[in-house]
């Protein structure tokens, strides 16, 4: 008898939840909300006339990264100023904590708010100086 009672209080959860309204999204159409705080991949600033990039070459991001993900080659310009040449960080290797853009200086970096990280390929996960100032690749499915 005590099985029949539980069969039946079961039964009846499942009933009520047929006719409660469903909580799942339709993911490529619909998107979930980033928490205020969330740190995804980093993106490059530029000036305020986007000229430049606002980044002096100081290299202190990649000193406070905990897991030396970023790359930085730098060059003298004319007038004596560090200017970058090459700017690479391997998301693949990044554990997205943040240090980097908090030792920036200049705040020239600062993270963003794309959680859709995935490709095919390891390579992929390099993003260059050029592809950080457009803001992190998301990859189109269809």
């Amino acid at each position: 008898m005590p099985a029949i009672i539980e069969l039946i209080r079961g039964l009846w959860i499942t009933l009520t939840h047929l006719f409660t309204k469903h909580v799942t999204i339709q993911y490529p159409k619909e998107r979930r909300l980033v928490p205020e705080r969330f740190r995804g991949p980093i993106k490059f600033l530029l000036s305020e006339a986007d000229i430049e990039e606002k980044c002096v070459a100081c290299s202190l991001c990649t000193a406070y990264c905990p897991s030396s993900c970023i790359k930085i080659a730098s060059f003298e310009d004319e007038k004596h100023n560090k200017r970058l040449s090459m700017y690479e960080i391997d998301l693949s290797r990044c554990i997205f904590c943040g240090f980097c853009t908090d030792a920036c200086l200049k705040e020239a970096i600062k993270t963003s708010e794309v959680y859709e990280l995935a490709c095919y390929k390891k390579e992929d996960m390099v993003y260059s100086k050029e592809t950080l100032i457009k803001g992190p690749i998301v990859q189109k499915y269809k």
